[in-house]
């Protein structure tokens, strides 16, 4: 998992989540439950991410770290899905 600070002129501030999800077959809406109740658990409020996007792979850098600045911009659709699986 990746997590970055974004800046948005709606959304103003906030947490963005890269996952790659060991099992593709999954539910998106189940792992984002289980993913924020987990969270929740071990992280104040203001460090969740309020948005998460899930990736086949993650750019890497010829060294193989990862390329922050190649990841795609949070969509729209995920805060909706990610709103709908809050416990």
């Amino acid at each position: 998992a990746v997590v970055l600070l974004k800046k948005e002129a709606v959304l103003g501030d906030f947490l963005a989540a890269y996952l790659i999800p060991q099992n593709k077959e999954m539910d998106q809406e189940f792992i984002l439950g289980e993913v924020r109740t987990y969270l929740k658990q071990k992280l104040p409020l203001a460090m969740i991410p309020k948005t998460f996007m899930f990736m086949e792979n993650f750019p890497l850098h010829p060294s193989g770290k990862i390329n922050a600045k190649a990841l795609p911009e949070p969509n729209s659709v995920i805060p909706q899905i990610f709103e709908k699986a809050l416990p």
